[in-house]
């Protein structure tokens, strides 16, 4: 067995719109987003690596900066949605990319909430 530490970054975007050409921009957060409104995002490998293989994993919504914050409100768990309002979308032109939308709805009344994206990422059989 052969153990190898590599290093990836992966990065998650909020787009416009369903059309994924434009994203929020640094400058642009925090966003405002209307109840029900579709938030469109994408998460994906930012260097190009064929020998790695990448799935997202878990996906949630909570009412802190801190991934571990509760409460929670799960989107995506072990690659699948938990939330009848999510749509996964297939990227077979990007093959490190996972892009899905949500409805926007409120956390505890709050209307201030943060997304949370897990990735696995493994090395790809030969």
């Amino acid at each position: 067995v052969r153990e190898a530490q590599l290093k990836y970054r992966f990065v998650m975007r909020l787009y416009h719109d369903q059309r994924y050409i434009r994203y929020y921009k640094e400058d642009e957060y925090p966003i405002d987003v209307l109840m029900k409104e579709r938030v469109f995002v994408s998460v994906n490998l930012k260097e190009s690596a064929d020998e790695l293989c990448s799935k997202l994993a878990n996906c949630t919504l909570n009412l802190s900066p801190d991934k571990v914050a509760t409460p929670q409100h799960p989107l995506i768990r072990n690659g699948l949605p938990v939330d009848e309002n999510v749509e996964l979308y297939n990227t077979t032109e990007t093959p490190h990319e996972t892009r899905f939308s949500f409805l926007a709805t409120p956390l505890d009344g709050n209307k201030a909430v943060y997304l949370h994206c897990y990735v696995n990422a493994n090395l790809c059989d030969a």
